[in-house]
């Protein structure tokens, strides 16, 4: 294995400013970052990718046996139907995709051909299927997939599973793994992410009066089962365990997809067809609303139908350019009327500062509060949400610039729905990278910010950096939640978390209380990040935030928990969304 002086040697070669970037985040403490700059220089998808099938496939004779004598044990064993989607004309590849059937190790299976102009050709029928399970010609099952699909529902009685999955080539090379979260509503409404590497309940099918032999049936019902949430209960955390969601994921490849080079790397998880029925499914919905996001990728938002006031928290001390920034941002760039300004000053000094709070009180949304003392982040925003007027509270860092004007009409459509807990967004760094998509616990053994450093063009991974989707936790530098679910969970800890990871625990708590928390990435803010009040580094502030971690860690368990909505195939170093490239525990 390189050691880490060879590979800083191999990415200065390739990037010297950029491998300097990483040197000196790993000198000032920021390991994360660190790896995160040095990820995006050396990562190599397709060996990564070799190695993690090396680590984690076995498909040996002794699996095997073990596989089908724990099948033969199965009380009720569900019974499979496979039905291939044909009509390419090709017969090595509906050849292909009959031989990943006929080798797999669990036997209760047969399989349809539908090619949507001749008759079905219905291979061996045993009896009723208890599940359907949708591929396409070429696409190939690995011999383990129905014995992994049926270990799930054979403990779980689950209505939908599904697994990650892969493409393969026609020389058989297996490329661009999709390692998925677990069961994510919002997600699936602007992303078939499931994809085809799923199995539903017949009688899911048959109850909704769809055929099994149209394209569209698979997609259709995983929409009515989000929406409905066909018994689903998402599982929360709670005192670190998980409880069983009725829509199941198998974090492991079941099915190599295949590979269409005309259709690109990635952009196979999502279609117009796809669109449409969105489109279709949010217009029966009234309190859905289809719209277009970035890289063709619809969302569907609920209606906001009430404009509540909203009170915007905005702690500060001296650093005046920064939060007339900020507040100018938002006189001239929301277009939201029901507003009130709460800036908390924290022991400014300068007279400037002084200067412009005199000016600021000639603007009627604006109101100056003081809270003197030691720098507590939690506190100072606990104090301003008790003397909040608004309904609704936004949580705003004063080195922020809002760039989207309907920013708070935005986060308003999802934080007034009930089930709604802390709403986020996408923030840039000055430069136009990205610096939040959502927070994700586990990495670094902490938590860490989704595709951070990621260029604003980039798509990330499977683009989920752009698409909205329910997540762990969002950063409070911009966080939107009902100020009735802020005070029922206890607000911010300021006892525990006087600066760091108060606003995942926030989120977190929120989560257990059953809430969801949602990152929007069509909400656009600058940050210029920790700018006002510098970096947890050295000295008194390192203890601090070394204590704060292990709060965080032990109340939480983020160095042992891999968080749900990320995958444990992933890796936990960077915040890159790199395959995880070590053996598993």
């Amino acid at each position: 294995m390189r050691n880490r002086q060879f590979i800083y040697f191999i990415a200065i070669i390739r990037h010297p400013l950029r491998a300097l970037e990483a040197f000196f985040w790993l000198m000032t403490g920021k390991k994360v970052r660190a790896r995160n700059r040095l990820g995006a220089l050396l990562h190599n998808l397709r060996s990564d990718y070799q190695v993690w099938q090396d680590l984690n496939e076995d498909f040996s004779t002794v699996r095997q046996n073990d596989s089908l004598q724990l099948s033969a044990l199965m009380q009720k064993p569900p019974y499979f139907q496979v039905i291939i989607l044909s009509g390419a004309g090709d017969d090595k590849l509906l050849d292909d995709s009959l031989q990943s059937i006929a080798d797999q190790w669990y036997p209760h299976v047969d399989y349809i051909i539908a090619n949507g102009h001749n008759t079905p050709t219905l291979h061996a029928p045993g009896q009723s299927p208890h599940y359907y399970l949708w591929i396409t010609e070429g696409d190939i099952l690995l011999p383990d997939s129905l014995f992994n699909f049926a270990s799930v529902i054979n403990e779980h009685t689950v209505p939908i599973v599904y697994s990650d999955e892969d493409q393969v080539t026609r020389t058989g090379e297996r490329c661009f793994p999709h390692f998925k979260p677990s069961f994510n509503k919002e997600l699936l409404f602007s992303q078939d992410y499931i994809g085809q590497a799923c199995v539903i309940n017949a009688e899911l099918v048959l109850d909704a009066n769809l055929d099994p032999l149209h394209r569209e049936t698979r997609a259709k019902i995983l929409l009515e089962a989000a929406d409905k949430e066909a018994a689903v209960q998402v599982a929360s955390l709670d005192k670190n365990e998980k409880t069983q969601a009725s829509i199941h994921h198998i974090p492991s490849i079941t099915l190599s997809r295949f590979h269409h080079k005309s259709v690109g790397v990635e952009k196979w998880c999502s279609s117009a067809d796809y669109n449409k029925l969105l489109k279709t499914f949010a217009d029966s919905r009234p309190f859905r609303r289809y719209k277009t996001g970035s890289f063709g990728f619809a969302y569907l938002e609920p209606a906001l139908h009430s404009e509540p006031l909203v009170s915007v928290i905005i702690p500060t001390k001296d650093t005046v350019p920064l939060l007339k920034k900020c507040l100018n941002s938002i006189f001239m760039q929301t277009d939201y009327e029901k507003y009130e300004i709460l800036v908390v000053d924290n022991n400014s000094e300068e007279e400037e500062t002084f200067d412009y709070f005199t000016t600021l009180a000639n603007e009627p949304r604006v109101r100056i509060l003081s809270h003197p003392g030691a720098f507590n982040y939690s506190a100072i925003n606990n104090a301003a949400v008790k003397e909040a007027q608004g309904k609704y509270i936004f949580l705003l860092n004063n080195d922020t610039e809002i760039l989207t004007p309907t920013w708070i009409r935005d986060c308003l459509a999802y934080a007034t729905r009930d089930d709604i807990g802390a709403v986020g967004v996408k923030l840039y760094y000055p430069d136009t990278r990205i610096q939040h998509a959502g927070v994700f616990t586990g990495i670094g053994r902490m938590a860490g910010h989704g595709h951070r450093f990621l260029e604003k063009d980039n798509p990330g991974y499977y683009y989920r950096a752009h698409i909205v989707q329910q997540v762990s936790a969002v950063t409070a530098a911009c966080l939107c939640v009902k100020k009735d679910k802020f005070l029922e969970v206890g607000g911010l800890d300021a006892e525990n978390l006087v600066v760091a990871f108060n606003d995942v625990d926030l989120c977190l708590k929120l989560d257990a209380a059953g809430y969801k928390n949602i990152y929007l990435p069509h909400v656009e803010l600058v940050h210029h990040e920790s700018v006002s009040r510098g970096k947890d580094l050295f000295g008194a502030k390192r203890e601090r935030y070394l204590g704060e971690v292990t709060y965080m860690q032990e109340k939480w368990g983020m160095d042992t928990q891999v968080d749900r909505f990320y995958n444990p195939n992933l890796t936990l170093i960077t915040e890159d969304f790199a395959i995880r490239t070590t053996p598993p525990e």
